[in-house]
């Protein structure tokens, strides 16, 4: 999967997961959207060493 803003489908039972305090699903989710995740922190941080620190 990539990092979607929206989501997808997939999301949902990991997410439900993750907030009742799954370590594992927090997990899966955060890797599935890494990629999204750091084209936003990008776009707001500019290229440097401070994204990788937000990550």
């Amino acid at each position: 999967m990539t990092g979607h803003p929206e989501g997808t489908a997939d999301d949902v039972p990991l997410t439900r997961a993750a907030r009742a305090g799954d370590v594992t699903a927090l997990g899966l989710l955060l890797e599935q959207h890494r990629a999204g995740m750091r084209a936003v922190a990008l776009s707001i941080l500019g290229p440097g060493p401070d994204v990788d620190d937000v990550m």
